[in-house]
């Protein structure tokens, strides 16, 4: 049988850690695909995507993570643009 010994094992607490640094991995990678789909959307480069603008892709890519109401969503994409 195969067996691990004690001090080979990862403890709760380090694979709760692990799990936290790829979901916030995970969150930057999927803002920043906000962002590339915004600046194709107003039809101009990455770069030149203002602070406002990044803000409010984050505030939809955040309120679909955390599960806000449709109606609170569709009022903070539309104010994108």
């Amino acid at each position: 049988m195969f067996s691990i010994a004690k001090q080979d094992s990862i403890s709760s607490k380090h694979m709760l850690i692990i799990m936290c640094i790829l979901a916030v991995a995970c969150i930057l990678h999927l803002v920043e695909v906000a962002l590339l789909g915004l600046s194709y959307r107003l039809n101009k480069p990455v770069d030149s995507v203002i602070q406002s603008e990044r803000e409010r892709t984050k505030r939809v890519v955040y309120s679909i993570m955390y599960g806000v109401g449709t109606s609170l969503i569709s009022s903070v994409a539309l104010s994108i643009v």
